[in-house]
């Protein structure tokens, strides 16, 4: 499943961004994982396993655009950062934290947590007061968490969205990882004051 979004900009900087002119431009940039520990009091007693099935993990938005006059599709596989970011902040939340393969395999975890990306997005403009291009990612996102008999406990959905200034190819890409690691604070800021998880931490 892939999403697309195409804009356009004259914007004579974009030259220099991906050099001549004409020349059609395919880039695929590195996510990163920008994410910290989310603040809680105390961590929950529970052991929780993540899981983003393959599908998930593997999937890529491309999104197809023009900068002055120059054809550029860009390519983004974020599951694997969400898995990251998730792991990145979880970890102040829980006493351990885990990925798995499969639901099989969090049989020993108190809580499967199931992070989901939906509604990625890209848009571009040109900024003409500040004479300079722009784009912004935004980007929803669900969190289920199933008890040990596959019951939910929680779902929380979240919405987050980052935009700056296009200055180089990779641009995009912060831009998308910054969404991410604050869709996944959002996500761990409700869990830690969560009282559903309270009450089924207390009871297992």
């Amino acid at each position: 499943m892939q999403s697309s979004s195409r804009f356009f900009s004259l914007g004579v900087a974009a030259a220099v961004l991906f050099g001549v002119a004409g020349c059609a431009v395919s880039v695929s940039p590195k996510l990163d994982a920008r994410a910290a520990p989310v603040l809680v009091k105390e961590r929950l007693p529970l052991r929780a396993a993540v899981l983003i099935p393959e599908e998930d993990r593997n999937r890529t938005y491309e999104y197809s655009f023009f900068l002055f006059m120059q054809p550029v599709d860009i390519k983004f596989t974020p599951g694997r950062t969400l898995q990251d970011a998730v792991l990145l902040s979880f970890t102040s939340v829980f006493d351990r934290i885990t990925v798995v393969p499969n639901r099989a395999a969090a049989r020993d975890h108190h809580i499967l947590l199931l992070p989901k990306l939906l509604d990625v997005k890209m848009e571009g403009r040109t900024n003409w007061a500040r004479n300079r291009y722009e784009a912004t990612v935004s980007l929803g996102g669900t969190l289920t968490v199933l008890d040990q008999s596959g019951r939910e406990v929680i779902a929380i959905r979240g919405e987050a969205e980052a935009t700056g200034e296009v200055v180089r190819e990779d641009s995009a890409a912060r831009f998308l990882s910054d969404a991410i690691g604050d869709l996944v604070r959002r996500w761990g800021e409700q869990l830690a004051l969560s009282n559903e998880l309270d009450r089924y931490a207390a009871r297992v």
